[in-house]
């Protein structure tokens, strides 16, 4: 019997649940542990989910701008040097979407499975995190090639999921430096796999234009997180949607000049005490500082007062020196 399409209802339950998961510290399969790691051969070789990636990689050539502008993306949300939109066939991984690959990956459209993290994410069907790959407690990762040959030390995947929920591949991000992944992090990524292969689920609102910013711009209207960035005058540029109902904003149109002392009235901190434009965890990220999952109330008059999680980070310009800053708040 043909498997029901899964609802958007349905995988949104999905992501918060793991999303939950991973903020409470609930032990998930984890690469390090040398649980969840293992390859599933059924899995990875079933013939339904291998005739949906064919008919995927028909359908994706004409889709390659946007794939490679999701992984930028995530890239750059996660403070990740690498990311890959990957879907994982009988033989070997097919690279749809990239950003940041090295050699000898930089610039290839396939793959062999050697060089794959994705054939993990697609074995288990949910997110897979490694730490630190090079852990002496799992070989199998301590051997992988990206790890001795390409040096990656930390990768986080979420699974890529046709219409009908099969997983056919992953988006991931890979770092050198060993990392520990955030619930929101990952709730980020799931969010972001939504678009590659069901968009219809996810359509903004207004045509998008061509071009890779737009198409950016686009996928951040997507996320359930709020997400905002300056540029490096410290000026706010950007406000998604959820960002801007965050804080009582028009989801539509530009950036008031008054944004900042909006803010003063609307962001406090734990004790209610409000929250200085300056001392915002953007505003901290953009001189320099790294925030990490920072609780914040968001009061908004005529709303219940929301507590939202906030992370931030400073974009670094040629010189080192942050050049812009990036914050991303969940509701915790």
């Amino acid at each position: 019997m043909p498997q029901r399409p899964a609802s958007p209802d349905d995988r949104e339950a999905r992501h918060r649940r793991t999303a939950r998961a991973l903020r409470r510290r609930v032990p998930l399969p984890r690469p390090e542990s040398g649980d969840g790691i293992d390859v599933d051969e059924s899995v990875l070789r079933d013939p339904a989910r291998l005739a949906a990636v064919d008919r995927a990689l028909r359908t994706l050539p004409g889709q390659t701008l946007a794939l490679d502008a999701i992984a930028a993306l995530a890239a750059r949300l996660l403070d990740a040097p690498i990311a890959a939109v990957t879907l994982v066939g009988q033989d070997e991984e097919h690279l749809v979407g990239a950003y940041g690959l090295p050699e000898p990956l930089s610039g290839r459209k396939r793959a062999p499975l050697a060089y794959s993290v994705c054939k993990y994410v697609v074995s288990s069907d949910h997110a897979v995190l490694a730490t630190d790959m090079t852990d002496a407690r799992d070989g199998s990762l301590c051997t992988h090639l990206l790890t001795t040959e390409l040096g990656i030390r930390a990768f986080a995947g979420v699974p890529v999921r046709d219409p009908e929920d099969r997983p056919l591949g992953s988006l991931t991000v890979l770092d050198h430096r060993p990392r520990f992944w955030t619930g929101e992090q990952v709730s980020t990524l799931l969010a972001m796999a939504e678009t590659v292969l069901a968009p219809a689920a996810v359509q903004p609102r207004a045509p998008v234009p061509a071009g890779t910013g737009a198409l950016l711009d686009a996928l951040l209207e997507c996320l359930p997180a709020g997400v905002m960035a300056c540029d490096e005058n410290g000026r706010v540029v950007l406000a998604n949607r959820v960002s801007r109902e965050f804080r009582g904003l028009p989801v539509e149109g530009p950036i008031p000049d008054d944004f900042p002392s909006r803010t003063h009235a609307v962001v406090c901190g734990p004790e209610n005490e409000p929250i200085p434009w300056e001392r915002t965890p953007l505003m901290r990220a953009f001189r320099g500082e790294y925030v990490f999952e920072e609780d914040v109330l968001a009061k908004l008059p005529g709303h219940r007062t929301r507590i939202l999680s906030s992370s931030a980070r400073p974009v670094l310009g040629t010189d080192a020196r942050p050049a812009a800053a990036w914050v991303s708040a969940w509701p915790a």
